[in-house]
């Protein structure tokens, strides 16, 4: 089984550049979305931004003037305190080495690092919605109060932020593991209906009423179901070729009652019918377990991974196509060597991952992925993104 734990140096190269890509060219690249423009022009005025949100923003907001990037800082800090949060959480569940390889895959994703350094609040939503999946089933293993306290903290937070979509998200999820999870009764002992009338009433209070949509690029106002789940495919579009692998493993053992499988499907479920992006959480968790099984010979979703992982190599090689011939119509010069370097790294390194997929050479196949979607991302936001999205003078 292909360990993490003791490859300090590549563990210290994935996330040392996925912090260089939180803050690479922050101030150089407009807004990503109409929700980060709403963020920055209505805050401070009598919008339909949630009220605690801009209690989150106004640290940075109140010292850093009028920037651009003073409520990406913030959506910055709120990622830093998931990582940590789901690395101590997360191991206790999920082993060491399953939780590094889901911060990999998690920290490799394009939807992750685009949410992580935006100023939106999905960043804020994804820690708070994150830790109520980790205490959920720690408190359901082991019914103590410490872990009470955080969920129901956590709940709070997370309703205070947007209500009705973190409403559904605790009552989905707590009800499936309610009725499917060996241990479900305990969930009745976290008094989900207190954090529910807390983190309401608190809502209602600050706000005036229980719906605000401004603010958060995953609304059901705003965006369509289909859109999310190809966000959600993008987002871990490196690490795809283990995508049916984890959906099908999924499925049989969810079937035969098996705890892991539970808690993902919950999980899953709760996070489709809210729009919540904890979905590439628990994808990269989910991915992240098939590639840690992948080198057992009797891993049965061998032949899905290895053509998956060649025609994921040559879809890519027809869109680096098309994104250079884009980039030389569209930017010229700039276009054309911003589109090559940036198309060309991704493509290489999902060669050297497919290489390892076929030679079994774990260092390749989880290298190659990882630096994939990481350098990838580097060259997107330092070469591509100033030339698309220029702030203008």
């Amino acid at each position: 089984m292909f360990t993490l734990s003791d490859k300090r140096l590549f563990l210290f190269l994935v996330f040392g550049l996925f912090l260089i890509n939180l803050i690479l060219k922050i101030s150089e690249i407009h807004f990503i979305d109409i929700s980060e423009a709403t963020v920055y022009n209505d805050f401070g005025k009598n919008s339909a931004i949630s009220e605690f949100l801009k209690i989150l923003f106004y640290p940075f907001a109140s010292f850093m003037g009028d920037t651009l990037y003073k409520f990406r800082l913030s959506s910055i800090l709120a990622t830093l305190l998931s990582i940590i949060s789901i690395y101590f959480l997360g191991k206790k569940l999920f082993g060491k080495e399953g939780i590094l390889l889901g911060l990999v895959v998690l920290a490799s994703s394009f939807l992750w690092n685009t949410i992580a350094r935006t100023g939106v609040g999905e960043a804020w939503l994804f820690l708070f919605q994150s830790v109520v999946f980790f205490s959920t089933i720690l408190y359901i293993k082991q019914p103590v109060f410490k872990w009470r306290l955080l969920n129901i903290l956590a709940c709070i937070l997370g309703l205070m932020i947007h209500f009705i979509p973190t409403l559904i998200f605790i009552m989905v999820y707590h009800t499936l593991l309610y009725f499917l999870h060996p241990k479900g009764k305990n969930v009745l002992t976290l008094y989900s209906w207190l954090s529910i009338l807390i983190g309401g009433g608190a809502y209602f209070i600050l706000n005036g009423q229980l719906w605000t949509t401004n603010g958060f690029i995953f609304n059901w106002s705003t965006i369509d179901l289909k859109y999310v789940l190809a966000f959600l495919l993008l987002g871990i579009f490196p690490w795809i070729a283990f995508l049916p692998a984890a959906l099908i493993h999924l499925y049989k053992k969810g079937h035969n009652k098996e705890e892991l499988s539970i808690i993902f499907g919950a999980g899953l479920l709760g996070a489709l019918c809210s729009y919540s992006i904890v979905l590439i959480l628990i994808l990269a968790l989910m991915l992240g377990k098939q590639v840690q099984t992948f080198p057992q010979k009797i891993y049965p979703y061998r032949n899905w991974v290895k053509t998956l992982s060649i025609l994921h190599l040559i879809l890519v090689f027809f869109l680096v196509l098309y994104f250079i011939l884009y980039g030389i119509t569209s930017y010229e010069g700039k276009g054309f060597y911003a589109a090559i370097v940036t198309g060309g790294m991704y493509w290489s390194c999902a060669l050297i991952s497919v290489i390892g997929i076929f030679g079994n050479r774990m260092r390749f196949t989880v290298g190659g992925m990882a630096f994939s979607g990481l350098l990838f991302l580097y060259f997107f936001w330092s070469m591509w993104l100033p030339i698309v999205l220029p702030i203008p003078k």
